[in-house]
């Protein structure tokens, strides 16, 4: 018994310890990834962010489906299993994206064939594709911070593919 309360007082401590240390490094692990997701996402907010107020009669969609598309690719592979959920959406909506900026291009082209737009009918044709990129851009804000759960990324995806689907 003597030498019980020793042992366990230089035990007892060590134990702690350890435990201590592993959950630092699990926090710290964890932390570092949420640092690497974290600069893989700005290079989608940034495209997205750039798309909310491009206007087509001045530069090119193109370049910027192209880095957005590459941007998505930069942050799904920087995901564990646990958040390729938002990977999933990103490339649904992208696509969603892409359907509509092309739309909003063709449009645009056919009616400054016909005739001069004004800033309001260029605004209205560029609408919905400006709101994609904003709404895509929001949601995506929201899911990083938590505000959004991964069960409203799949089913606003499963919808998104729904609809590509009676469409085809």
């Amino acid at each position: 018994m003597s030498v019980a309360i020793p042992v366990a007082a230089i035990l007892i401590p060590t134990v702690i310890a350890v435990r201590l240390a592993r959950n630092e490094r699990s926090v710290s692990v964890r932390s570092h990834y949420l640092e690497r997701r974290h600069g893989a996402a700005r290079g989608v907010i940034v495209a997205l962010s750039d798309m909310i107020s491009m206007d087509p009669t001045a530069e090119m969609v193109e370049p910027l489906l192209r880095g957005l598309r590459g941007s998505i690719a930069v942050y799904r592979a920087s995901l564990t299993a646990d958040d390729a959920v938002s990977g999933h959406w990103l490339v649904t909506r992208q696509l969603q994206g892409a359907e509509l900026w092309t739309a909003a291009h063709g449009r645009l082209a056919f009616e400054l064939a016909r005739r001069t737009l004004s800033t309001g009918d260029t605004a209205q044709i560029l609408q919905p594709a400006h709101m994609w990129a904003h709404d895509t851009m929001e949601t995506f804000s929201q899911w990083l911070s938590g505000q959004v759960q991964d069960a409203d990324l799949q089913a606003d995806s499963a919808r998104l593919i729904a609809e590509r689907g009676s469409r085809v």
